[in-house]
């Protein structure tokens, strides 16, 4: 999904598939596109079939809410404004660049997510076996981040207030000031390098897992 700057929403699309088995709606201020026999926003791949699909949506429209759901296929969104959003993908990544997620939910196994430029009222992210990097990104409330093995790295963000809960996966941040911090982990560390020594409130519930300010 992109931003262009018309007053008009376009869809191109690719591939082998029939289009003609994926269902579109359009009307009530609402948008969907299904894959065949499937709900929500879901794209199928397969060794016989490959179908990429490219939607862009005015500049200027603020959306009420965006909800993704992927299976084996990526994602990636540019200069969308959403008042709320929710992605969910499964052996797929995820790239969003310079945007507005308002309230964000993620929820990815075996997928990568690649934020930068983006700002956000508050972020969820849920990870399986996946990483997690947010860059130059402004978070105003709070930024919680659950991962099972998957790393996390930060660089040159700000929230409010950050949740970071793993088994054995590893945060490691640069110019990241959070005002306070949580974290909850059984063997992976925490690491963050600031230039400013701003204080940061630290709550610790761990196993083996390291925290370590520089």
């Amino acid at each position: 999904a992109v931003a262009n700057d018309s007053d008009e929403l376009k869809i191109y699309y690719q591939g082998n598939e029939d289009i003609s088995k994926y269902s579109l709606n359009c009307d009530n201020h609402s948008f969907s596109l299904e894959a065949p026999k499937k709900h929500g926003f879901l794209f199928t791949k397969s060794h016989l079939e490959d179908m990429s699909f490219i939607i862009e949506l005015p500049r200027t429209l603020l959306m009420k809410s965006i909800n993704l759901t992927v299976v084996s296929s990526d994602i990636e969104i540019q200069e969308i404004k959403t008042m709320t959003s929710f992605i969910t993908t499964t052996s797929g990544d995820v790239a969003i660049n310079n945007g507005n997620l308002g309230d964000s939910k993620w929820n990815t196994v075996s997928g990568d997510i690649a934020i930068t430029d983006i700002r956000a009222e508050q972020i969820n992210s849920s990870q399986v076996s996946g990483d997690l990097s947010i860059k130059n990104s402004f978070v105003s409330k709070n930024l919680k981040m659950n991962t099972v093995s998957g790393d996390i790295e930060l660089n040159d963000v700000v929230c409010q207030e950050c949740s970071f809960q793993t088994v054995n996966g590893d945060l490691n941040a640069t110019e990241f000031y959070p005002e306070k911090i949580s974290y909850k982990s059984v063997s992976g560390d925490m690491n963050i390098h600031n230039k400013n020594k701003n204080p940061i409130s630290i709550t610790k519930n761990s196993l083996s897992g390291d925290i370590n300010i520089h």
